[in-house]
């Protein structure tokens, strides 16, 4: 069995981080009829993982939401915004809501720590999807157990930030990926785009679906998928050796590849989308060890 390359404290300040702001009087009511997520579970201090669909269910982007300065702000990887954008748009016609890619108006920093309770301001949330903004930041507690966040801070803010992570390793944004693996939480990047419905890469499990808040686009074909299907994929971490790096969206012997980076060790760790009645070898097979 082989296990993941991370036991170090460290931070990475992200160099392109993708985010569309949605503002305007008809901004919730609009994005609660686009998104998976529940709108009315969002406020200044809660934020949370969601997708947006297409009309057969498949996802366009995996996003963070957050309540920023009152306006409503999706994290992803920069290059799904432009389509995100378009189709947001689309819809967007008949309503009150303005949508801005405000990419370069925040920057993203990582950060994983095994207690929070280093002197930051914003200071860490204690709890799972909780939130802390201050004038130029925001600080989101994300699903790693032993302490991950998300940090979103104005640039001429970025050098006080830093100070006050003197104390860890700064780090590359590959590391960060790795925990993504580690943690089985799979991105939608341009290349995979409307190629994966949420189910068989766990997204349900990972509370980014809410199947109580009611109709999204594709919420009829996830619903069903939901409650009335089983799917006949479902995703593996795999380590593999590779001079080459697979990029999302290829298929590989053992599936499809969603994410994949390199480790230390220059293996490559993977997140692939399996068939289930395909058997992967021991020896691929990543143990998750938090």
């Amino acid at each position: 069995m082989k296990t993941l390359p991370i036991d170090s404290e460290f931070y990475s300040v992200f160099k392109e981080t993708g985010l569309i702001k949605v503002s305007g009087p008809d901004a919730k009511t609009f994005l609660q009829g686009q998104l998976s997520c529940d709108l009315n579970k969002i406020s200044q201090n809660t934020h949370a993982l969601g997708l947006y669909c297409n009309l057969k269910g498949r996802m366009i982007a995996s996003f963070r939401l957050f309540l920023f300065k009152d306006n409503y702000t999706l994290s992803m990887p920069i290059g799904t915004i432009s389509k995100t954008l378009s189709t947001l748009q689309h819809y967007a016609k008949f309503s009150k809501v303005t949508l801005e890619d405000a990419s370069n108006q925040l920057i993203k920093i990582g950060i994983y720590i095994r207690v929070s309770s280093l002197d930051l301001t914003p200071s860490f949330p204690a709890q799972l999807n909780k939130a802390h903004s201050e004038e130029n930041t925001m600080m989101l507690r994300t699903a790693h157990p032993q302490g991950r966040f998300e940090c979103f801070v104005k640039s001429d803010a970025l050098n006080t930030i830093e100070s006050k992570l003197h104390a860890i390793e700064k780090s590359d944004e590959n590391r960060w990926r790795l925990l993504d693996i580690q943690s089985e939480i799979p991105n939608i990047y341009a290349s995979t785009q409307e190629k994966f419905l949420p189910h068989p890469l766990n997204f349900h499990q990972l509370g980014a679906i809410d199947f109580e808040k009611g109709c999204y686009l594709g919420q009829e074909i996830i619903a069903r998928m939901h409650y009335r299907g089983k799917s006949k994929y479902h995703l593996e971490q795999i380590c593999f050796e590779s001079e080459t790096l697979p990029q999302p969206g290829d298929e590989i012997e053992q599936g499809t590849v969603v994410d994949a980076c390199f480790g230390s060790d220059k293996k490559v760790y993977a997140l692939v989308l399996i068939i289930r009645t395909r058997r992967v070898s021991e020896a691929t097979v990543v143990k998750q060890d938090f």
